[in-house]
């Protein structure tokens, strides 16, 4: 898992439950990550914010686009979900142990 900046987040049109993000996690160039929490949050509300992202998963190929990797959230798909954030002071790119 790796701390990682959202740069982008927006709505995926024909999509009613996605949003994409566009994520810096270190690299040469920033991933693309597609997230089923569009019920709970509207995309400026994770606009510059520092995440976690699972990066040892294989690309997945959606309806959509490709999803790189993965957001890490808590609660009940149902219900409602959180998005972890992490403090300001987190550096993009480290590894959380």
């Amino acid at each position: 898992m790796t701390v990682a900046h959202v740069l982008e987040c927006n709505y995926v049109d024909g999509a009613d439950k996605l949003l994409q993000f566009t994520l810096d996690i270190g690299k040469d160039k920033p991933i693309n990550v597609f997230s089923g929490i569009r019920a709970f949050y509207e995309p400026s509300e994770l606009q510059d914010k520092k995440v976690i992202c699972v990066t040892n998963l294989a690309p997945r190929k959606m309806k959509f686009g490709v999803s790189e990797r993965m957001i890490i959230s808590s609660g009940d798909p149902k219900t409602g979900l959180t998005v972890i954030t992490l403090p300001d002071a987190c550096q993009v790119g480290d590894r959380l142990a």
